[in-house]
C-alpha cells in the first residue's frame, strides 16, 4: 500500500512539472467603421476595415459579410487620417438629423466616434473626407 502511494505522488509531481505555462494571447484590436441611414425605415448600413485590411460589409439586416481586403499600406494611411480628424476636433460631433453617417474608430482600448447629418452645411468637409474613405475602403 505504501509503494502505490509513493507511486502515486511521484505521478502527480511530474504531472505538474510536465505542464506548460501559456501566456494568453492578447490581439490589440484597431479599426474603422462607417456607417450611413435613418430615414422613415430607419435602415442603417455599415462599412468595416481592421488592422489587417479586412473587409466587413454589415447590411440593413444586420448580417456582417466579409469582403476583398485592402491594401495594408491603404489601410495605415485611411487610419492615419480618421486619427487626424478626431484630434483635430474641440468637441465630440453628435448632431444626428434624419439621415446620418457615423464614423467610429476603435484603437485597442480608446474609441472615438462622430455621427452627424447628411444634408448638415456644417459638415461638408466631413462628408468629403467620408466619401472618400468610403471608397477606398470598398476599393473602388
Amino acid at each position: 500500500m505504501k509503494g502505490h502511494t509513493v507511486f502515486l505522488t511521484l505521478f502527480i509531481l511530474l504531472g505538474f512539472f510536465g505542464c506548460k505555462s501559456h501566456k494568453p494571447v492578447t490581439t490589440v484590436l484597431k479599426y474603422v467603421k462607417l456607417g450611413e441611414g435613418g430615414g422613415f425605415t430607419g435602415a442603417w448600413e455599415y462599412w468595416s476595415v481592421n488592422q489587417n485590411g479586412k473587409v466587413f460589409y454589415i447590411g440593413t439586416e444586420g448580417k456582417s459579410v466579409e469582403k476583398q481586403s485592402v491594401d495594408i499600406k491603404a489601410i495605415k494611411q485611411i487610419f492615419a487620417e480618421v486619427d487626424a480628424f478626431f484630434k483635430s476636433q474641440k468637441e465630440v460631433v453628435n448632431k444626428p438629423g434624419n439621415m446620418s453617417r457615423t464614423l467610429n474608430f476603435v484603437d485597442g482600448a480608446s474609441e472615438r466616434q462622430a455621427t452627424w447629418a447628411v444634408e448638415d452645411p456644417q459638415y461638408v468637409q466631413l462628408d468629403s473626407m467620408y466619401i472618400s474613405w468610403l471608397s477606398r475602403i470598398k476599393g473602388k
